[in-house]
């Protein structure tokens, strides 16, 4: 069975939390992890999940932090020989019976936000866009 993480709204603070809810769940593993950007209300609590989780494959938004919730992300997936990247524009990957399709900034915008990484999820005629913190540009 698939499993996707998405870290949204979790800070470090929260650690203890995400790790109690995926162990309720009785997940071993994720199939992916996708932190859509850098920021610390998005990565908060992944070094957490990464440590103690098997996982196959990572995927970030394009762009750098120097937060110390972001270093410390980094670190674990080093730690676990995993490498961190960014999917090309209009990459595909399936998941269960759908499949995501991501979209991506190919270069910097000066808002960091508008960096994010954005997703498309379609399961049959159902389609869910996460865009991290995307505005309209």
């Amino acid at each position: 069975m698939c499993y996707l993480y998405s870290s949204s709204r979790a800070d470090n603070n929260d650690e203890q939390f995400l790790l109690d809810y995926l162990n309720h769940l009785n997940i071993k593993q994720l199939d992916y992890l996708i932190l859509t950007h850098p920021d610390a209300d998005h990565a908060g609590g992944l070094d957490a999940i990464v440590r103690n989780f098997d996982i196959k494959n990572v995927y970030v938004g394009n762009g750098n932090a120097a937060t110390k919730t972001y270093q410390d992300f980094i670190s674990s997936c080093m730690d676990k020989q995993l490498q961190p990247s960014v999917p090309m524009p209009n990459q595909t990957f399936a998941l269960g019976n759908g499949s995501f399709q991501f979209f991506n900034q190919t270069s910097q915008r000066d808002n960091a936000n508008d960096n994010s990484l954005v997703a498309l999820y379609t399961i049959g005629s159902n389609k869910f866009l996460f865009m991290g913190d995307s505005g309209k540009e």
